[in-house]
Parts: C-alpha cells; structure tokens; sequence
C-alpha cells in the first residue's frame, strides 16, 4: 500500500480487501459503541464528538467508494491493453496479407498465409488445383 497524505491507496486485491474488511469491523465496533451507549442512557452532549464520528462514518464510505473506483480503472487499464494487443495482431495480419498478395511465387504466399492463419488462430487448409 501507498500513503497518500493521511489515506492509504491499495495496491493489490489483497490490500482492497484488507481496507474494506477494516471497514466493516469499524462500522460494526461503531454500531455496538452507538448501542451501548443507548443502553446506558447516556448522550454526547458535545456537539463536536457526534460531528467527528459522522464525518468519520462519511470519509469511511468515500474511502469504500474510491476502492470501487480504483478497482474500476484496473480493470479498465486491463481492457485498453487487451485491445492494444488486438490491434496489433490485426495490423500485423493486414501487414502480412498485403505482402502476400504481392507476391507471386505460390509456395511463398502460402507459408506467409499459414504465418498469418497461426497468428490469428484460424486453420486454413491448402487447395490442391
């Protein structure tokens, strides 16, 4: 993890897991404070310490929400580089298929043509005449 100022940014899955489980344990410990304290009868006469825990509560959902946003861009960054890569196994094929149809010799357009068919994925089978 990464200090960021007084926030924590995770780096892996396992950080964003442990941050949102810290979370959770920190709502749960606040709502048995909140009821206990019920139970006694007793109120925070200060306005200050009820602001501070409502703040807290907020920057603890805006601390979940920017989880969601960075998990967001992984996997958006992960898109982009997938397409990056079909992109450029496509140009690669068009590149490929342009010099084949240049070509005039038979046996060499067809092992340019089998290149491209093993770069793509697709079988191609060879036609007698």
């Amino acid at each position: 993890m990464t200090k960021f100022g007084r926030m924590t940014i995770p780096k892996s899955e396992d950080d964003i897991k442990k941050i949102s489980e810290e979370i959770m344990r920190q709502e749960h410990q606040d709502v048995e404070l909140g009821a206990e304290e019920a139970e006694e009868g007793t109120r925070m006469h200060v306005h200050g310490g009820a602001d501070l825990s409502v703040i807290a509560h907020e920057l603890t959902h805006i601390q979940e929400l920017l989880l969601h946003v960075i998990q967001a861009i992984r996997e958006l960054r992960d898109s982009v580089d997938n397409l990056d890569i079909t992109i450029r196994k496509s140009l690669r094929a068009l590149a490929l298929l342009q010099v084949a149809n240049s070509l005039s010799d038979a046996e060499s357009r067809h092992r340019l043509l089998e290149q491209v068919s093993k770069d793509l994925g697709v079988d191609v089978k060879k036609h007698d005449k």
